[in-house]
């Protein structure tokens, strides 16, 4: 992925976190005048043949022309461990080139620096990729904007002039209960308290870090999805939060 806005949850759509996150995905590729951080590599490998698609994080390449790698290793989180590695998706492409994959759990990694010390690990569920079409010579989901930024800015995005225009969705849910258990060290928050927006109301204020407050052992920040049934929240189940984001992707070797 070279550009991804989310949509869902609103903690991801606004303020530091949004632009965390934007900065990271973001190649560091001057010449291109892509100024991002180029630390958070989302990688999607199509098998054709198959009618598959290969999905998860990479560290920073060094040399992005060298290609990427998908991560395969445990992370410690709280009460244990947590396993990164690629998951394989059903995404059979069609005569126009688009294609709408299955749905499986990734855990994603997004590094926060190049030399991948700092990660936020985020639990998705229900992970899918919709409405996504793939280039005519399968280097590309949707277009960079080249002809579109102005000269004036020294031809940088800004919110009139988009560096790229996307060409597919990946969608799913957070469970708020696994995000808690998901520790954020620069900032001594877990996932959960990140994604509720407001953690003087719903952190707990611990140390080194806080944690979701919870009443009768329920998370007091309610979701507005469920992990049971992957559908809108209800009255009974308000246990996690809609994921979304759309985005544009560049061909890259994987090794």
């Amino acid at each position: 992925m070279a550009d991804l806005t989310f949509t869902a949850p609103p903690a991801l759509t606004k303020g530091l976190v949004k632009s965390v996150l934007v900065n990271g995905v973001t190649p560091a590729q001057a010449a291109c005048n892509l100024n991002g951080g180029g630390t958070f590599s989302w990688l999607l490998d199509f098998d054709t043949v198959a009618g598959t698609v290969k999905t998860g994080g990479a560290k920073p390449a060094a040399n992005p022309a060298l290609g990427y790698s998908f991560v395969d290793q445990n992370y410690p989180i709280i009460s244990g461990m947590l396993h990164v590695s690629p998951v394989t998706l059903t995404a059979p492409i069609d005569a126009a080139c688009s294609t709408n994959s299955s749905a499986g759990s990734l855990n994603l990694p997004v590094y926060l620096n190049l030399q991948a010390t700092q990660v936020i690990l985020f639990p998705l569920q229900q992970a899918r990729f919709v409405n996504l079409t793939v280039s005519g010579n399968h280097d590309c989901i949707g277009t960079f904007n080249a002809a579109g930024l102005d000269p004036a800015s020294g031809c940088l995005a800004d919110a009139q002039h988009p560096a790229f225009f996307p060409d597919a969705q990946v969608v799913g849910l957070i469970n708020l209960d696994q995000a808690d258990l998901i520790p954020i060290a620069p900032i001594g928050q877990t996932l959960c308290v990140v994604l509720s927006g407001d953690a003087a109301a719903y952190g707990d204020g611990a140390t080194p870090i806080s944690r979701c407050k919870r009443t009768n052992g329920k998370i007091n920040f309610q979701g507005d999805w469920c992990t049971a049934t992957n559908q809108p929240a209800s009255a009974q189940c308000k246990d996690a939060l809609y994921f979304a984001g759309n985005f544009a992707a560049s061909g890259v070797i994987i090794n």
